[in-house]
């Protein structure tokens, strides 16, 4: 996992609030924290956990834990997911438009190859582009098999990831 940066929307207007790091130490892994200077002199500040004060430094995530509550309870899993739908429900009505979504969660695994292509122009991409890069994914991922058993998943857990890589759209996408 990369270096992840934590932002907050207040007022309408994005703010960084700080840096999650991941950290290897004699085989197990866990997230430090450190807040954004930008975020420690902002007026509307605010901790976003108990166990992470409004202090420069690095935070270890407590003990026996390897993550704060607050970054691992807003990471994609199935909880932040309907957050961000909901967020994205209410966006949407706001603005009066489509709901946009890649539709990737346990139990639908797909992602719509028609969305890709529309959503390119919200990456500054046009559709040229965003069709170069999706097919550097799509052959990217064409081998997912080979390398989901190389790192050691279990059959099972192959079968159940399978329905988000083995798809219509994968196969529309080697064919750009």
């Amino acid at each position: 996992m990369p270096d992840i940066e934590i932002h907050i929307d207040l007022q309408g207007q994005l703010r960084p609030v700080g840096l999650a790091r991941r950290n290897r130490v004699r085989g197990s892994e866990a997230i430090t924290f450190e807040y954004a200077d930008e975020w420690l002199t902002n007026p509307d500040r605010f901790s976003i956990e108990p166990a992470l004060a409004l202090t420069r430094g690095v935070f270890p995530p407590p003990v026996g834990q390897s993550t704060f509550g607050a970054i691992g309870d807003s990471a994609p899993d199935t909880w932040g997911r309907r957050l961000m739908q909901r967020f994205e429900r209410r966006q949407a009505e706001r603005e009066g438009r489509p709901v946009r979504t890649t539709n990737i969660d346990l139990d639908e695994g797909t992602c719509s190859l028609d969305l890709l292509e529309e959503a390119a122009e919200y990456f500054s991409l046009g559709l040229a582009q965003a069709r170069i890069v999706i097919k550097e994914v799509a052959t990217a991922t064409a081998t997912w098999r080979d390398v989901a058993k190389n790192a050691g998943a279990k059959s099972s857990e192959i079968n159940r990831m399978a329905s988000a890589f083995e798809h219509d759209d994968l196969t529309r996408a080697l064919a750009l």
